[in-house]
């Protein structure tokens, strides 16, 4: 069995990759998670309508989930997440 596929830490140009090429799977890291959605918006559903696998890598995006509360300097995106980010991920789990 094989397959083709790409991956990327960004949503828009893997769903133009999914529109111009014909792949199985494609993985998106950081792009759907509970603070950024953005593959909901532009690559999910080019893959559905493509019939491409989706597979959400990162969804703990550099750490900002991996605990029940956010840690000092946590970190979104492989930055420290801005202090309204760290807020808005309380209300969002």
């Amino acid at each position: 069995m094989s397959a083709i596929g790409d991956g990327m830490n960004q949503s828009a140009m893997l769903a133009e990759l999914v529109r111009r090429c014909d792949l199985d799977i494609v993985m998106v890291a950081g792009r759907y998670t509970l603070l950024d959605q953005s593959a909901a918006r532009d690559l999910l559903p080019v893959a559905a309508d493509r019939g491409v696998a989706v597979v959400a890598a990162a969804i703990y995006n550099s750490g900002l989930f991996s605990s029940d509360r956010p840690r000092d300097r946590a970190r979104f995106d492989y930055e420290v997440a801005p202090v309204e980010l760290a807020a808005r991920r309380l209300t969002e789990s």
